[in-house]
């Protein structure tokens, strides 16, 4: 369902937004491989810890529409995942990874016409702070993608 999901949005030419799986599944999509198991990769695990999100810092690309929209090239996100991108798709680059390596930020190597794609491996719909630049500005830099869309219909 999720890749038939990303075709028929490429397709139409709608705005995509991957949240954690949703990087995932848009790498292999394209293309790409994932690490099944972080920690049986040997890097720290990412998972959930007794329920609850956990907390580490990534660092974001200069060169990426993702540094351009948080407007930082560190901060702290959320995480709970165990799956990650490794080999990235041809078409994409990686725009932020956490200290220990994982890729955290994927979007289009070469934008050019194509639809608009950011592509994060934390929940920024789940950060706390309403305020945080790296969920508000996700959020708000994704639904201006959308009316800007919406418009050209």
């Amino acid at each position: 369902f999720e890749l038939k999901m990303i075709k028929k949005s490429l397709q139409l030419k709608k705005p995509i937004l991957g949240i954690c799986r949703g990087l995932q599944v848009a790498n292999v999509y394209f293309g790409g491989t994932l690490v099944p198991d972080i920690p049986g990769a040997g890097k720290p695990s990412h998972s959930k810890l007794k329920g609850y999100d956990k907390r580490h810092l990534v660092n974001i690309f200069d060169d990426s529409i993702l540094k351009k929209f948080i407007g930082k090239g560190r901060g702290e996100v959320n995480s709970a995942h165990h799956q990650a991108a490794d080999v990235v798709a041809k078409d994409l680059k990686v725009t932020a990874v956490s200290d220990d390596g994982i890729i955290e930020g994927l979007e289009w190597e070469k934008p050019g016409k194509k639809p608009f794609l950011l592509l994060v491996q934390w929940h920024p719909e789940r950060m706390t702070d309403p305020e945080n630049p790296f969920s508000k500005n996700i959020r708000d830099k994704f639904l201006l993608q959308i009316k800007k869309m919406r418009n050209k219909t």
